[in-house]
């Protein structure tokens, strides 16, 4: 057994584990029917330290550095779970396209990754 989920299919959240190559959790803010949420810090966009600097010196990349820090949504191990998620996306994906400039504030769907 990888120990990850506990017997209701819910992510085990370890700290400091690193999911996807790039996401490494900071900590947990609980759990739903559908998921855990935790909060991690993106390895792979650094917001710049300094906003008086350089911009050519800046370590920069996905989004400009806006998202630092991200909210994980780590779906439970379960078929249905599953279905529910994918569903999920494809509506954070149209309120994303309905709202292209974040005017109405509504939580912003970076991208879902499998592990």
């Amino acid at each position: 057994s990888d120990n990850w989920d506990d017997a209701e299919g819910y992510y085990r959240a370890r700290m400091g584990e690193v999911l996807d190559g790039r996401y490494q959790v900071m900590e947990s803010h609980g759990r739903g029917v559908f998921s855990t949420v935790v909060k991690a810090k993106d390895l792979q966009s650094v917001v710049p330290l300094n906003t008086d600097a350089d911009p050519q010196t800046q370590t920069q990349n996905v989004g400009a550095g806006e998202y630092s820090e991200v909210a994980l949504k780590v779906i439970r191990a379960n078929e249905t779970m599953y279905k529910a998620a994918q569903l999920e996306i494809t509506v954070c994906k149209k309120l994303m396209d309905a709202d292209p400039e974040n005017k109405r504030h509504c939580v912003r769907f970076l991208r879902s990754f499998e592990f």
